[in-house]
């Protein structure tokens, strides 16, 4: 029941992350989502929002609150699309078990920086050159988080 308790608090911030970053990512973001659906390429770009989300609000919040069950919790989620493309969050994490001292910070902004270049790489392929061009980014290493 208390780890079902603290998650709920996760999801809740979760939700909290994704909408002020549906905001600033805008409407070209909603119409690339809509046209994705079924795709692996749709994978790719909620894996994104995803990721931009937790790092501006989740994992931040979760650290601030000293809540390390949540985020222990949180990076046992982390699997599939989402483990290639937040690799180095993934580091960090393991860095931060090593070293409760790790300061977390400074890689979150500067992961949710990176979320947000990809956001607007996915975009811009979208626009240029439709659902084949953002499938074809799922093999680019410049999506990746390292």
């Amino acid at each position: 029941r208390r780890i079902a308790l603290a998650e709920r608090e996760s999801l809740s911030l979760h939700e909290i992350g994704e909408r002020r970053v549906d905001r600033l990512l805008g409407e070209e973001w909603h119409d690339l989502i809509d046209a994705l659906p079924g795709r692996k390429a749709e994978l790719l770009a909620r894996s994104v929002r995803d990721l931009l989300a937790d790092c501006t609000v989740t994992l931040p919040v979760l650290l601030e609150r000293g809540e390390d069950l949540s985020i222990h919790f949180w990076f046992g989620l982390v699997d599939g699309l989402r483990l290639k493309l937040a690799a180095g969050m993934v580091d960090d994490y393991r860095r931060w078990c090593r070293d409760s001292r790790f300061d977390w910070y400074p890689r979150l902004q500067a992961a949710a920086q990176h979320w947000q270049t990809v956001a607007a790489i996915l975009t811009g392929v979208w626009q240029d050159e439709g659902v084949p061009g953002v499938e074809g980014l799922l093999a680019d290493d410049r999506l990746v988080f390292r």
